[in-house]
């Protein structure tokens, strides 16, 4: 599967997963979180992967967090489901470890 703003990489049962945004900081959109969520998605149904590492591209920055420029063209209706769909994506890529006894951890550097 292809992602547009991840770079999904699974080496020796590790799957780096990379925010592929640097010219942003890596700050997550609406495009991001998909991506995010089908990653974590192929995370929890691979066998093989036994571990993930999440990361940021470019020297600058992991995650800067919300991209603003998208924040601003929403109104308040639209923040409150953005966030909730954030928070359902961050929930299932925490809740992989606990359902296959594999990790996933933040990297500040590139693995």
């Amino acid at each position: 599967m292809s992602y547009q703003t991840l770079l999904l990489d699974v080496r020796d049962g590790v799957a780096f997963v990379t925010v592929n945004r640097p010219d942003k900081l890596n700050a997550l959109n609406d495009q991001v979180m998909l991506d995010l969520g089908a990653a974590a998605e192929r995370i929890a149904t691979e066998p093989e992967i036994k571990g993930a590492i999440l990361t940021g591209a470019g020297p600058k920055s992991f995650v800067a967090g919300a991209d603003i420029g998208d924040l601003s063209r929403q109104g308040p209706f639209d923040g409150k489901a953005r966030a909730q769909r954030g928070q359902a994506h961050r929930d299932e890529l925490a809740g992989i470890g606990r359902r296959r006894s594999l990790t996933v951890l933040p990297s500040l550097e590139d693995p």
